[in-house]
């Protein structure tokens, strides 16, 4: 069994600049991740005799990650949406929202 807490500082991430910009995204240390969990794992013979041998392996996990501060490097925002689309106004295809008490890849919508 298995049972950790890490905060990870230093959130790598690529978001979108306002208009007008020169560029259309930016790389910046955005801030901290707050990761807690477990792990199980149990192993056992179901038959084990001369002729036959059947092991068994069982694993339960559980993560939980969440967004401890978006802040770093001269960079402070409440919150960042990411939207990942064809390009045609109205077509995305996926939103999600990166905030402070959310997990990573929170699914944002309307």
């Amino acid at each position: 069994m298995d049972i950790y807490r890490k905060t990870t500082s230093d959130l790598l991430l690529s978001f979108n600049t306002a208009a007008p910009s020169v560029v259309n995204s930016q790389v910046a240390n955005v801030g901290e991740v707050k990761n807690e969990g477990i792990e199980i794992n149990l192993n056992g013979d179901i038959v084990r005799n001369d002729k036959f041998y059947c092991p068994a392996n069982v694993i339960f996990s559980r993560n939980v990650s969440e967004v401890a501060s978006l802040s770093g490097n001269g960079f402070e925002r409440d919150e960042i949406i990411r939207t990942i689309g064809s390009g045609i106004v109205n077509a995305v295809q996926s939103i999600t929202v990166i905030r402070t008490g959310l997990q990573l890849g929170t699914w944002y919508g309307m």
